[in-house]
């Protein structure tokens, strides 16, 4: 029986990405190319995917742009929601994750039978959480690098590395509640105590 399934992350298309990456201090080219081999790997499988996204890009002012507008295209491997984002510091994940959340209510009406994460991202993982308890739609979580070795900065202030350690938990808890997880190497299921017993693909 054909798999309805919501891909939620950063995929947003080969046009978009190369207009809006444009000028990135730190363009995520590596990241959407592995994102878009495994949206290829799920429908070459035999699944329905809609996906739901938003750009990964540098915060401002290191991306001089503040907005990114939304948009959908639809096709008969299923729709495409890019959801708009407002690209300033703190105001990022809240905007990504109200946008995500929008997204995937979205497509409420339509059956699906799960929803997959692309990369451990407090936004997307909070959406997908949100989405499984009120509609009761499981959620696997895709892990291309470990949380707590990712995004890790050097000379950051205080403040700020309190503030990734409150994060690498809250997206180690959010992991641990998912159905289960698509890892690089078995090993890194073993990293985590709260999720190594988790189903897992590599």
């Amino acid at each position: 029986m054909r798999k309805n399934i919501v891909l939620l992350g950063f995929y947003v298309g080969d046009e978009y990405f190369e207009k809006y990456s444009k000028g990135d201090s730190f363009p995520q080219v590596a990241a959407y190319k592995l994102e878009g081999r495994f949206l290829d790997a799920m429908r070459l499988g035999g699944a329905f995917v809609n996906t739901v996204a938003s750009i990964a890009v540098s915060t401002y002012p290191r991306n001089k742009r503040i907005f990114f507008p939304g948009m959908q295209k639809v096709s008969s491997e299923g729709s495409c929601r890019i959801v708009p984002l407002l690209n300033l510091p703190m105001l990022k994940m809240f905007s990504r994750l109200l946008g995500t959340l929008y997204g995937l209510f979205r497509l409420r009406k339509s059956k699906t039978d799960m929803v997959c994460v692309y990369a451990a991202h407090t936004p997307n993982l909070v959406a997908a959480y949100v989405f499984r308890k009120f509609l009761g739609v499981n959620y696997f979580v895709y892990i291309p690098d470990l949380p707590i070795y990712m995004d890790m900065g050097v000379g950051r202030l205080l403040v700020t590395r309190v503030l990734k350690k409150i994060d690498s938990w809250l997206i180690d808890n959010l992991i641990s509640r998912s159905a289960g997880v698509f890892v690089a190497s078995e090993y890194m299921v073993a990293d985590s105590s709260r999720w190594s017993k988790k189903p897992f693909m590599v």
